[in-house]
């Protein structure tokens, strides 16, 4: 979803007042690489503006709160990871991909399509690899001197087991023991908080950065964006419409017993019908009135 990638972008703002306008991204988890292509995007957050002007993606969140602060950010370098990467090139592949876009969101299909056109282009710099082994990987090359190491991932970490969560967070707190004004380094988090299921941003950074606070930004180095509830009413909204998967799903309510029988297909032919039922639901929830825009506010010091 390249719409959080304005998380992302409102924290290197934050960052650049801090560290430096120059960043180098590394994501984690990068899936088709759609938010590692951000620096082709352009973004307005709340008013403040920033990446190319006449990029083809315009990534404008509802933004409630004050806005991040304006300021110059120049992505010198990005690159990301996945185990098991997603090419955009490929017609079948981004099929796959539309395909778990819920029907009603309208603008975050649209920024698919753009994304796919952008990387049909030119593809977004992707590794198959595990997380740790990329983390490990990244922080051991050669940093240019006034350049900010940057590592990132959004709706990520839940997915990691915990032995790579662990090994992820030595390896940065050990990389932050290390850096430098010269050669400084930030983590950006955008995951769910499991008690609000809110999405939270929570951004840290070093030299000088100490332990994350979770509601202000502070002169400690952390940083939270918060989700406003509106943008998950999105999914109640696909739980009430959804009819039937491709597959057909049979449930027998005795106790908690449920049997389920499926029809095999392939993986295009299951994309070409969930886009069916995607566009049916559509019509069908057109009358509505669910949000399905980013809403977040910002929190400064």
């Amino acid at each position: 979803e390249a719409g959080r990638s304005a998380s992302v972008m409102a924290g290197l703002l934050w960052l650049s007042r801090r560290l430096g306008p120059k960043f180098e991204l590394n994501e984690i988890g990068a899936s088709a690489g759609v938010n590692t292509m951000m620096g082709r995007y352009r973004y307005d957050l709340g008013g403040v503006k920033a990446g190319p002007s006449l990029s083809r993606m315009k990534i404008a969140p509802e933004w409630r709160g004050p806005p991040p602060p304006a300021g110059k950010v120049e992505i010198v370098a990005l690159r990301g990871c996945d185990v098991a990467p997603i090419d955009l090139t490929d017609p079948a592949q981004a099929l796959r991909l539309k395909a778990y876009v819920w029907p009603d969101a309208t603008e975050r299909m649209a920024r698919l399509d753009t994304a796919i056109a952008m990387a049909q282009r030119a593809r977004p710099d992707l590794v198959r690899m595990d997380a740790a082994e990329f983390v490990r990987e990244r922080l051991a090359q050669p940093q240019e001197q006034g350049v900010t190491r940057a590592l990132f991932h959004s709706i990520v970490w839940q997915y990691l087991p915990e032995a790579s969560r662990r090994a992820i967070t030595e390896l940065i707190e050990q990389a932050g023991a290390r850096a430098s004004a010269e050669r400084p380094l930030a983590w950006s988090a955008l995951e769910t908080n499991r008690e609000t299921f809110r999405h939270e941003l929570v951004v840290r950074y070093w030299p000088g950065g100490a332990a994350p606070c979770t509601s202000t930004c502070g002169g400690g180095g952390a940083c939270v964006m918060s989700a406003v509830p509106g943008a998950m009413v999105m999914i109640g909204a696909w739980a009430r419409i959804r009819a039937s998967w491709c597959s057909r799903i049979v449930s027998a309510r005795a106790g908690r017993r449920s049997t389920r029988a499926t029809v095999p297909m392939s993986w295009a032919s299951f994309a070409r019908c969930r886009m069916r039922q995607s566009l049916a639901a559509r019509r069908q929830c057109s009358s509505t009135k669910w949000r399905s825009s980013s809403v977040v506010s910002w929190f400064s010091s």
